[in-house]
Parts: structure tokens; sequence; C-alpha cells
């Protein structure tokens, strides 16, 4: 992250006093954002967060444009979340619509329907609570772990990510859910196997792969690069990251595009191995590539990380001919 967002971290965290406890554990700049359609005018909720239990909270309204940000702090008092001294309102106004006067209530109910269930939700993954609602969590989901509440359709998360500093257009800057062109497509016709061997691991291409330096493979029948693949093996301990899952969780929000939190993607663990599959918006392209992400632990803090990224359109054509690479 940009030295900008430490910066601004430094300046909102201390407008607030230091929490006793730090019940999050994400890190700071970790997003999500939410398309609500429970009442008469869509909203997209933005929610990040910013360190020391604060939360930056974005409401905007589709149709009429107003938009409203806060910055809370969290405390805990009897076992319950409750707002600190300070409210801080960095746009809008928390009286110039209906929805805008939801945003706060709601964040105080999302906060502690999530408090209460934190340890289940990171021991199953997958957890679902009812209270005045149906509550449906992910883990891999940042701040709130929140997917969605009753109905999908009513509201739902979309995107998740990493800030790079308090401008970062993918958080403050979304005014609806992405509508993607497709890309060009075609059959890719199985050629003649490759023996291709990177950091010690043999992986299955073929000819229809080129590639100028053995690290970077490449097909290109239509664009420069219909698709990629490569390999790249690092230290996590020394990167001062504590666990494969959470280099896992760093490289599934940390892409400098837009990961749509939607269907296909996916994260499977299994035999030391994690397997990542996200949809990726490109906002300048326009258009969804599909990127699959495999880590394999080497031992001693080691990891290879496999990637095959392509355009979503070609993916779906060819997805037995893709899905042979890394599974």
């Amino acid at each position: 992250m940009r030295r900008s967002f430490f910066i601004l971290f430094f300046i909102f965290t201390s407008l607030f006093a230091f929490a006793d406890e730090i019940f999050f554990s994400d890190r700071p700049g970790s997003y999500a954002i939410y398309n609500d359609l429970r009442f008469e005018e869509q909203t997209i909720v933005g929610i990040c967060y910013v360190g020391e239990n604060t939360v930056l909270a974005r409401s905007y309204e589709v149709k009429s444009g107003n938009e409203l940000q806060i910055l809370v702090q969290f405390i805990t008092n009897d076992n319950k979340i409750t707002l600190g001294d300070n409210l801080r309102i960095l746009k809008g106004d928390l009286n110039s619509s209906q929805a805008s006067a939801r945003l706060l209530p709601m964040l105080m109910n999302w906060a502690n329907t999530w408090y209460n269930s934190k340890e289940e939700i990171n021991k199953k993954d997958i957890y679902s609570v009812s209270t005045d609602d149906d509550y449906f969590y992910n883990s891999w989901i940042p701040v709130f772990q929140l997917d969605y509440i009753g109905n999908k359709k009513d509201i739902s998360v979309f995107s998740i990510g990493l800030i790079a500093d308090f401008s970062d257009k993918r958080f403050f800057e979304v005014t609806n859910i992405p509508q993607p062109v497709e890309s060009e497509s075609y059959k890719i016709k199985k050629g003649k196997a490759l023996d291709v061997v990177i950091d010690g691991l043999s992986v299955p291409l073929d000819d229809n792969w080129k590639t100028d330096n053995n690290r970077l493979y490449r097909i290109e029948n239509k664009t420069p690069q219909d698709s990629a693949f490569m390999i790249e093996t690092i230290n996590y301990v020394e990167a001062g990251i504590p666990s494969l899952k959470e280099l896992t969780k760093l490289l599934l929000i940390g892409n400098m595009n837009f990961v749509l939190f939607t269907d296909g993607l996916s994260i499977e663990a299994e035999d030391n191995m994690y397997n990542i599959t996200m949809r990726v918006f490109d906002p300048v392209q326009n258009k969804v590539t599909i990127q699959q992400k495999q880590l394999i632990d080497r031992e001693d803090g080691y990891v290879s990380i496999a990637t095959l990224a392509c355009y979503e359109t070609l993916y779906l054509q060819n997805k037995k001919y893709f899905d042979k690479i890394l599974h």
C-alpha cells in the first residue's frame, strides 16, 4: 500500500481513543461492498476497516447520487458492541435521506451480530445465524464477514479488496454493480504436450502456450495475452505473514483490479494446498478475467503460487482444458 494510506490512517485513528481490545483481525484497508435492494432506493454500501476497531462506511444511492461517508470506532461494553465517543462525518449528511439515516443503525446491528458469532465463523468458514433476520457469513469476506442477509437477492456482497489509499476508485467511486462486456472467445484445440518444469514443479501445458523466459507462459491467438500462466515461489514467513491461510486471503483481496465476490468465486483447502478461483473486473477494458491460484506448501515457510488467468468468456468455453492445469 502506498504511503498516503498510512498518513491518512494515522490522522483518522488519532481522532479516537485507542481501543482496549482489538477484535477485528483484518488488515487496515480491507473492504467489502454490498448491493442493497431491500428498500425503495438501490444503495451501494461499502465497509472498510481502517484499524483500531475503526470502520469507514460509505452509502451511495444509485438513482439520486446521494452519498454519505462516516468514520466510526466500535468499543465493547458488557460483551456488546457500542459506539465510541466520536462519530466523524466525512461526506454528506446523516439526515439527507432514509438510506443515510439507516447507515449507522445498520452498522451497529451488523457489528453486534457478527461479534457474537465471529469465533464460529472463523472456525467453520461458512456460518449462518438468525436474530432479527437470517445472516449468512463467509470467513473470507473482510470486516463483518457478511455474505448476505435473508434473501440473497435483497442484499449481498459483490466486491472485496484492499484499498491502496483514501482515494481508491475501487471503493470510493463505486456507483453500481459492474456490467462487463464479453471478450472474444474460441475453442482451444489440445496441442502437443510440453515438458514444463518451473521451480521444481511439473506443469501439464501444451504447445498452445508460448514463453520467452520459461517463467511466464501465454496463449496469444487473438490478443497478446488471451491467457497467462506463471509460478512464483516465496517465503511467506520471512514476509511476516503468519500462515498459509492468511497469505491466501491477502492474494484474494490484494488484487489491484476489482475482485467480484459473486458466483464463480471459490476457495478450497486440501493436502497443504489452497485453491482460489476468482472473478476480476478490469474497468479499463470493461471485461472480467478468471484468475485461478494454487498455493503449494514447500515447507520451511516457502510456498509456490501457481497462477492461471484468462478472459472469462474464453475460460467458460474451455473450462475442462484450463481446469486440468491446476487440478
